[in-house]
């Protein structure tokens, strides 16, 4: 049965997210048959209408699509309707429709959740407009960001994250990596704003990850930093954004060119980097075996990519120009060890792990995040090496997930 009550067939918000669901895929064939019927019988249903009722389902097997119109719903559903019942073992569109005929998450193969909490370049203008919106919990995230900045005068989150059209239109250059410090924490409250979204809808992590901005937001939402209050929040904002932008903005971190360099076969890139200079170029990130991530030197930089494009090796430059995750960021590690020790206080309540190798954080009581680790190549969480789980052993191993890189200011 669907509930009705009549109206527009475009919703307000713009979009609706549906999710139909039923005991098992052959019921969920069945169900998804029934919603295209009734979008069939009755014309002017509003979209928030279907999307309300189906939320009610609590069914094992589930389709997730997000339309804007019913006539769009329809076809999506249509389109799906046939896959599945032709055998398809999972659908991920990009425009819009997920399913999958292995559970990933619980049931027999045991799968867990995780959150994963993306780091400063992935910002972008308007982010979560439409979200934040919608819903009092994301809004209030960004709110405590504004707060955190009332008293500075070159930086209002507002204006930096939903900015009037014109003002990123005909002024790109408010949103280069120059504005790293305004990033990290406009990307930190987004991922806060939809962590806390995803516990309003009681979905929660068995782990968290996080990268630079988002490191932040893992460490919340594990635990580790207890539970702070709103004005601690507020604190730890300003706290972070102020050693950021000192190093960005007051000459603590010269500029670098990052390099990211694609190759063909994994481990490549080894032998043209080891006939550089040295000093001249450091590895940063690792997204896979055959994508690293290098910070050069400014005036070396062109030399680099000649050298890495007659290897066969193909490179792009990143939308960012200050070498974290590197040696030169060692003049950060006082200021971040302090952040660390006062804001992580407690075990974590669910596993998490750093943006810089992968590796699981261990935080322990206060004070006991001295220490450092050797720089490693990332790795899939877990996986290859002892995971740091113990106070005891924190001088060996401890990691902060609140910079992207270790106490030592090594690579992490």
């Amino acid at each position: 049965m669907l509930l009705y009550t009549g109206g527009s067939s475009v919703d307000a918000a713009g979009s609706e997210l549906i999710v139909v669901s039923a005991a098992d895929d052959d019921a969920l064939a069945e169900e998804i048959a029934n919603v295209i019927g009734f979008i069939d019988r009755v014309r002017d249903v509003p979209l928030a209408d279907i999307a309300y009722t189906c939320s009610a389902g609590r069914g094992a097997a589930r389709i997730a699509v997000i339309a804007s119109t019913i006539q769009e719903l329809r076809l999506r559903l249509s389109s799906a309707h046939a896959r599945i019942a032709a055998g398809a073992r999972r659908l991920r569109d990009k425009s819009g429709t997920y399913y999958s005929r292995d559970r990933l998450v619980g049931g027999e193969n045991g799968g867990k959740l995780a959150f994963i909490f993306p780091g400063v370049i992935s910002f972008y203008p308007d982010m979560l407009r439409d979200i934040a919106v919608q819903f009092p919990v994301c809004r209030a995230a960004f709110d405590e960001l504004e707060e955190a900045m009332n008293d500075n005068e070159e930086f209002t989150p507002s204006n930096f994250i939903f900015p009037p059209a014109p003002y990123y239109r005909h002024d790109a250059d408010i949103f280069s990596s120059g504005a790293y410090a305004q990033a990290l924490v406009a990307v930190y409250s987004a991922s806060d704003a939809l962590a806390r979204l995803m516990e309003a809808f009681k979905i929660s992590p068995d782990g968290v990850v996080g990268c630079v901005g988002g490191d932040l937001a893992a460490v919340l939402k594990s635990g580790a930093a207890g539970t702070p209050r709103r004005h601690e929040r507020v604190a730890a904002l300003k706290a972070i954004y102020r050693i950021v932008d000192k190093a960005v903005s007051h000459g603590g971190l010269a500029k670098t060119v990052m390099l990211s360099v694609l190759m063909r076969h994994p481990g490549e890139d080894g032998a043209v980097v080891a006939a550089m200079p040295k000093g001249k170029i450091a590895p940063t990130m690792e997204f896979s075996p055959r994508r690293r991530v290098y910070a050069v030197d400014p005036e070396y930089a062109d030399e680099a990519v000649k050298m890495f494009a007659d290897a066969g090796i193909r490179t792009m430059r990143m939308a960012i120009d200050r070498p974290f995750n590197t040696p030169a960021c060692s003049s950060l590690v006082p200021a971040i060890r302090k952040f660390a020790d006062g804001w992580m206080k407690s075990e974590p309540l669910i596993e998490v792990y750093s943006c810089g190798e992968a590796a699981q954080t261990a935080t322990g009581r206060r004070g006991s995040t001295s220490g450092a680790c050797a720089p490693r190549a990332p790795r899939r969480p877990g996986a290859g090496r002892r995971a740091c789980a113990s106070p005891r052993r924190s001088r060996a191993c401890t990691k902060t997930a609140t910079a992207s890189f270790s106490k030592s200011g090594r690579a992490a």
